[in-house]
């Protein structure tokens, strides 16, 4: 929930975006990040005024959706990583459990209402159309019902179907 104070010039890529993202946790932070190789030249472009009242996290939701990458910590560095969704390098194995894992059925969306900078909206359809669930999103980042769908397709891989659940151990 820690406000995201916006530099003067807003960057222009998604580098740019998340060193001022860390740099502004302080010192021990800056530069402590990483991001999947190939996606931090991306181009992200956002309006001035546009991160007036944003938190830390908003942008980095924010960020992720656009580029389509999720964040997670890395366990080796502790760096804020940002990853393609289905990076196979990560494990989880019975011994870092401190229960068997449980599986539950996934939830279903209905649709995704993307309301872009000028104000014209775009939907898309959900999983079920007997839903719900609806999701709105309003990313100064997604401009175009090309990054909608995109986004769209990104968000709804993860609804439906079974949901793992593990409690683990530290």
């Amino acid at each position: 929930t820690r406000r995201f104070n916006p530099p003067g010039t807003y960057p222009t890529t998604l580098e740019g975006w998340v060193s001022e993202l860390v740099g502004q946790l302080g010192p021990v932070f800056a530069g402590h990040y990483s991001i999947a190789a190939g996606y931090e030249s991306l181009s992200l472009t956002a309006a001035s005024g546009s991160m007036s009242d944003v938190s830390c996290g908003q942008l980095l939701l924010w960020l992720c959706q656009a580029a389509l990458l999720f964040p997670r910590s890395d366990p080796e560095t502790g760096y804020l990583s940002l990853e393609e969704y289905w990076d196979n390098g990560n494990s989880l194995e019975l011994d870092n459990l401190t229960q068997y894992p449980g599986m539950a059925a996934n939830g279903d969306i209905a649709d995704i209402v993307f309301t872009f900078p000028d104000n014209t909206t775009y939907t898309v359809v959900g999983t079920s159309s007997s839903s719900s669930t609806s999701a709105s999103i309003q990313n100064p980042f997604i401009k175009n019902s090309t990054s909608a769908i995109a986004t769209a397709r990104y968000i709804i891989s993860t609804f439906g179907g079974n949901r793992i659940e593990c409690i683990g151990r530290g």
